[in-house]
């Protein structure tokens, strides 16, 4: 592995959260890390394609980019787009249950919400209206 990789793959490691590769561009920058955005986005997908990160396919969003690699869901707000890990309960061993295929490798599992810290900001903007 190189060590812009290596550097970009423990930024990933320390960061709070999930990263767009936009956000990971501005953390390395601000990390020193000197790379284009354009070598952030093939690092990353590298990175997840060698299974040291996971990416996950927001529909409607940006792909983001998450250090932890054990089975989890996410819940991801239409309004703001934070993430948020999740875990459901023998989720795997449903799944092969309903479907009958028990050679399940993995799954992506995003639920769209709206955070509550947006539906507060929904609700002070429908309040304003009134007045």
């Amino acid at each position: 592995m190189t060590n812009k990789n290596q550097a970009i793959l423990q930024m990933i490691r320390g960061s709070q959260g999930h990263l767009t590769a936009e956000q990971a561009f501005l953390l390395a920058k601000e990390k020193g890390i000197s790379v284009s955005l354009a070598s952030v986005y093939r690092i990353l997908g590298k990175l997840a394609e060698e299974g040291y990160i996971k990416r996950i396919k927001v529909v409607g969003g940006k792909d983001i980019f998450d250090k932890t690699l054990d089975e989890h869901e996410h819940l991801v707000c239409l309004v703001c787009g934070k993430v948020q890990d999740i875990s459901i309960a023998n989720l795997r061993k449903t799944l092969i249950k309903q479907t009958g295929i028990d050679s399940i490798q993995s799954f992506n599992l995003c639920i769209d919400y709206v955070c509550e810290d947006c539906q507060n900001k929904l609700k002070n903007k429908k309040k304003e209206k009134r007045k």
